[in-house]
């Protein structure tokens, strides 16, 4: 049976205190400023385990992987939470047409606003816009982050890699584990990317796309198979696709095999939207396991037979 959660959690937590004591009051700083990147780093981190024992890494290394993964956004400390919660491009949309029609920042394009301009609009319908920004900005101050309060809020968003380093570093954590931790993102696909750090980029990245920890405000959630061909896309264009793909293989056959049998016993009865729905999953599904696992000639051939049902139905409609 497999390891819940709670359970999880509790194990990976004890791990780390053996491991550093300060560790652990670093999660709790972390889980007090932002429940959700807090949850999002453990189950990253239970992918990398699953990953890690799957290639038949020694026991230590495996480990050294887990408690990595466990705290590779601790960088996140360093952004207010406010930023975390709107930094998706749905959301910066708004505060795009907002600025502009105050006048604020006109003609900025949308990836140039800066955390003074999400403020201004968060702080917008508050009964004192001015205390917000004030009390942002002393927060910027505190957390040694005022220099990107009219930067891009990319810039800052990037920083968290640093951070997490400038963090892990204050509590002299291991030194491989601080590696791993601190050098897997923004992009894994790097030529000098360490393969171990490719692990926990690829798994950090699946976990955002599927949003495993929660609904995120500013992003639409997407299915485990278009996450796992979103991550197949971009690595198809990168020298390290047959490193890669070991790991996209590995977690594409822990959630994209399921998902693609779950699809298979889906009532077709429904709406027409939903029927569309339906074949493009079922199309990516395919798409997927042609590539990945081949050997699952039988499941793929029930797909094919679904995907005629659906298209069958969908036409009995129109």
């Amino acid at each position: 049976m497999e390891e819940s959660y709670d359970e999880f959690e509790e194990r990976i937590r004890k791990e780390i205190s053996f491991e550093n004591i300060k560790a652990i009051e670093l999660m709790e700083k972390l889980k007090n400023h932002h429940r959700g990147t807090y949850k999002h780093n453990f189950l990253v981190a239970k992918d990398v385990e699953y990953v890690a024992k799957k290639l038949g890494y020694p026991k230590k290394e495996i480990r050294c992987l887990t408690i990595a993964a466990a705290v590779h956004d601790m960088g996140k400390l360093d952004v207010h939470r406010i930023i975390l919660d709107l930094a998706g491009k749905k959301e910066q949309v708004k505060i795009w047409n907002y600025a502009n029609k105050q006048g604020v920042v006109p003609d900025k394009p949308i990836e140039h606003n800066t955390p003074r301009d999400i403020i201004r609009y968060y702080g917008r319908n508050s009964e004192n816009p001015k205390k917000v920004m004030e009390e942002f900005i002393e927060w910027m101050k505190k957390n040694n982050s005022k220099k990107f309060i009219d930067l891009p809020m990319r810039t800052w968003l990037d920083y968290h890699q640093e951070a997490t380093k400038k963090h892990l570093e204050k509590i002299n954590l291991n030194p491989k584990i601080l590696f791993y931790a601190a050098t897997h993102h923004p992009e894994y696909f790097q030529e000098e990317l360490n393969f171990e750090c490719q692990i926990i980029g690829v798994c950090d990245k699946f976990n955002a796309m599927i949003q495993s920890e929660g609904d995120r405000s500013y992003a639409k959630r997407k299915s485990v198979v278009t996450a796992i061909e979103t991550i197949l896309m971009y690595s198809r264009k990168r020298k390290e696709y047959r490193k890669t793909i070991k790991i996209i293989e590995l977690l594409s056959k822990k959630y994209v095999i399921p998902y693609a049998k779950r699809l298979l016993k889906t009532n077709i009865q429904v709406d027409h939207s939903t029927l569309e729905e339906m074949i493009r999953e079922t199309n990516l599904c395919m798409k997927v396991i042609e590539e990945l696992h081949p050997l699952r000639i039988f499941l793929l051939r029930k797909l094919k037979k679904k995907d005629k049902i659906i298209l069958k139905r969908i036409f009995s409609m129109q």
